[in-house]
């Protein structure tokens, strides 16, 4: 299987094929998305669809960063992994509109009652004071 170098990569991955047909990918300058109909809404809210209602929730740009940083993070592992079986691993990427938001997300979703987490000195006040002093109220 013939596979993209790390360049290729670095141009191609997470594009974005615009609908009006822009060479290349807009800057989505918008807080809310339209649906052409109720079966377009329905879908969106079962999940069947990957479209965008708000783009505090997300948005064309913020998908094709997170797949670029995606493809690019993971570029080694996933040329080796297809070398090897034909088949790569899945790789992710969040995005968020802060390092708060994102260190957050982080402390959240990992740490449990109980847990002790372990942090270096010089740590961003805002981080410091929800790991000393919020957290810490819920166990």
């Amino acid at each position: 299987m013939n596979q993209q170098h790390f360049t290729t990569t670095a141009i191609h991955a997470g594009e974005i094929h615009d609908a009006q047909g822009a060479h290349i990918a807009p800057i989505y300058q918008t807080s809310t998305f339209t649906f052409a109909d109720m079966a377009a809404v329905e879908a969106h809210a079962s999940g069947e669809d990957g479209s965008y209602i708000y783009s505090r929730g997300g948005h064309p740009n913020r998908a094709a960063l997170a797949a670029k940083l995606a493809a690019l993070e993971g570029y080694q592992l996933i040329r080796e992994a297809r070398a090897a079986s034909n088949t790569g691993p899945v790789v992710g990427a969040e995005i968020f509109s802060s390092g708060m938001a994102a260190a957050s997300a982080a402390l959240l979703g990992l740490a449990q009652a109980g847990d002790h987490i372990i942090t270096q000195g010089a740590l961003y006040g805002s981080a410091d004071h929800l790991i000393a002093e919020i957290l810490p109220q819920y166990g």
